[in-house]
């Protein structure tokens, strides 16, 4: 995702900038992260980039709603075969890659709310 939405706004913003905003965006998703979690999970160490990617995803929906992802697909199951291509804006892959982390999360949150409360923190 950084590849493919990261260099649209490193281009928009320049290197320094885009380097800022990356690093806030996961120092923030971290600190909320360590704000709410239960006291018991305190020496629990925390590692990753996720908090700082999702903060990349949410500025790429505010500054290229309209742009276009193509996507190709290739399915293969026993003699059935089917290749092909098509495209989106980007607004409804975001939307639809944010929905699917809620999902996710939501279901993981069955046993770890601050999961859930991480996946939704690092897009403020």
């Amino acid at each position: 995702y950084l590849w493919l939405f990261g260099d649209n706004i490193e281009d928009r913003w320049g290197r320094f900038n885009f380097l800022i905003f990356y690093l806030l965006s996961g120092i923030f998703a971290s600190i909320l992260y360590c704000e709410l979690i239960p006291q018991k999970f305190y020496k629990v160490p925390v590692i990753g980039a996720s908090g700082a990617i999702s903060g990349i995803l949410g500025a790429y929906a505010i500054l290229f709603p309209k742009s276009r992802i193509d996507f190709k697909y290739f399915i293969w199951f026993f003699w059935l075969i089917r290749a092909g291509e098509f495209e989106i804006y980007s607004y409804i892959w975001l939307f639809f890659w944010f929905f699917i982390q809620g999902v996710y999360t939501l279901l993981v949150s069955l046993y770890s709310f601050q999961d859930f409360l991480m996946c939704y923190g690092r897009l403020i």
